[in-house]
């Protein structure tokens, strides 16, 4: 268990324990608690049905060819190119 307890200090995460030993609760940070929301929320995103039917229609798109690499410069050349693909 050393490097689960090691681990576990450096993340800040403490528990408590009932008379046995078992864990019962965890102790975390605010800031420690606001990151593993920013993760859950994050997960939720990326996994919904939504965001899954976009990135498997962009990888479509890769594919196929349609997409344009440019450089910070030739933003305005970008937005024309996506322009006129909603026509």
């Amino acid at each position: 268990m050393g490097k689960e307890t090691n681990l576990l200090e450096e993340l800040d995460i403490r528990f408590i324990v009932d008379g046995k030993g078992n864990k019962k609760e965890v102790i975390i940070s605010y800031d420690k608690f606001k990151e593993l929301m920013q993760v859950i929320e994050d997960h939720i995103f990326l996994h919904s049905p939504e965001i899954q039917e976009q990135i498997k229609q962009s990888e479509e798109d890769i594919k196929a060819g349609r997409y344009m690499k440019v450089k910070g410069s030739e933003i305005d050349k970008l937005l024309e190119w996506l322009d006129e693909g909603e026509k």
